[in-house]
């Protein structure tokens, strides 16, 4: 499998379908109800997309990683996002989680569902591999 450059055409193109700025109610939710206390933690976001679940993390002040396969978008939110607490990885994460901390949430709101079963497979147990004791996938 290669890694398909569709997103990185799709975010140069500033495609509006593509650039959320909210956080996902999803994740709020969910970070809300299990993960009370996430100041300090190190958090892994597969599929960065647009950034929009970013300001939310940075309000909880945690350690933010994401893994987006555009590097068009990469670079967008590296320019967007100077804190250094925030850490935007360009790469294909269906090969490797390039993080080298433990990880204590991982989250993927769906960029996992545009790749081969073998590759989400391959990419969860990468994924559990990084997942510090008691972190939350």
């Amino acid at each position: 499998m290669y890694f398909s450059t569709k997103w990185d055409d799709e975010y140069r193109s500033g495609s509006p379908a593509q650039l959320a700025v909210w956080p996902w109610s999803k994740v709020v939710s969910l970070v809300s109800r299990s993960c009370k206390d996430l100041s300090g933690k190190n958090v892994l976001e597969i599929g960065s997309g647009a950034g929009a679940n970013i300001p939310f993390f940075i309000a909880k002040k945690v350690n933010y990683y994401g893994i987006e396969g555009s590097e068009y978008q990469s670079q967008a939110l590296r320019n967007r996002f100077q804190e250094p607490n925030i850490h935007i990885i360009n790469g294909d994460f269906t090969k490797a989680i390039d993080v080298d901390v433990p990880i204590d949430l991982a989250l993927d709101r769906a960029a996992l569902t545009c790749n081969a079963t073998t590759d989400i497979k391959r990419t969860i147990d990468n994924i559990y591999q990084k997942l510090a004791c008691g972190g939350y996938s």
